[in-house]
């Protein structure tokens, strides 16, 4: 990350503090740079519809 990339970095991340206020239900917010974390929400995940 560069200092000219922070506040579009910051403005995402406020996004997505808005989505998951506005819908919790239907949102799960997991860091995908943490291999455990991402690799145990990959298998709490219902399966996509096809």
């Amino acid at each position: 990350m560069t200092p000219a990339t922070r506040p579009l970095r910051l403005r995402n991340v406020d996004r997505l503090r808005a989505l998951l206020a506005e819908q919790p239900d239907q949102v799960d917010v997991v860091s995908a740079h943490d291999p455990w974390e991402f690799a145990r929400h990959r298998q709490e995940a219902p399966a996509s519809p096809a």
